[in-house]
């Protein structure tokens, strides 16, 4: 995860984004602000680097236009992609699509159009 994570583009494309813990390390501060593997924000690079190194970075396709765009959306740093079934079935109903028209055929959409990207499909 070197490269910069565009967030707003990714929430534009329609997807949900989750970050994910690999390891332990919660420190609680005293402002009840919970951090991940550092006692402080005072060394943004260290923070940065942490992550890095114990953090994945993911994100949930839960409409067809998230789906659409799942080659703009899968950028290098970007560890898995998911699917919130429910959401997306419901996105079906409402956005009807020529050739998608169940949950598996956007799973089988994604693993088409991402057969050449590392990154793992769930």
């Amino acid at each position: 995860m070197n490269e910069r994570i565009d967030m707003k583009r990714m929430l534009f494309c329609g997807a949900l984004l989750a970050l994910a813990l690999c390891g332990s390390g919660v420190a609680q501060q005293p402002a009840g602000m919970v951090l991940y593997g550092v006692q402080s924000r005072r060394d943004r690079l260290e923070y940065a680097g942490w992550w890095n190194q114990n953090g994945i970075l993911g994100f949930k396709i839960e409409s067809v236009k998230a789906l659409l765009n799942v080659r703009e959306l899968v950028i290098p740093g970007v560890d898995y992609v998911d699917f919130g079934p429910m959401d997306l079935s419901f996105d079906l109903e409402t956005n009807p699509h020529p050739h998608l028209k169940t949950v598996e055929d956007c799973v089988a959409f994604a693993h088409k159009e991402l057969k050449d990207v590392d990154v793992r499909i769930f």
